[in-house]
């Protein structure tokens, strides 16, 4: 299990990870009305990880705590 901060960016041309410092910045696709970035953050990541995601703090922030696995 992995927690990592995230600082999402809504409503881009494209989902993806633009830096991974620290913090990862990601630019999401969809606006954040009614869940729909959170559902496309935990979309993205669980592909790309291939385990289950939680985001554990910061559903309605543009900051995220996110546990993977």
């Amino acid at each position: 299990m992995k927690i990592i901060k995230l600082l999402v960016k809504t409503n881009m041309p494209k989902t993806e990870i633009t830096e991974a410092d620290d913090v990862i910045k990601m630019n999401v696709k969809t606006s954040p009305e009614e869940g729909k970035a959170n559902f496309e953050i935990i979309k993205f990541l669980a592909r790309k990880y291939k385990q289950p995601i939680k985001i554990i703090s910061g559903s309605t922030s543009k900051k995220k705590l996110v546990r993977i696995g």
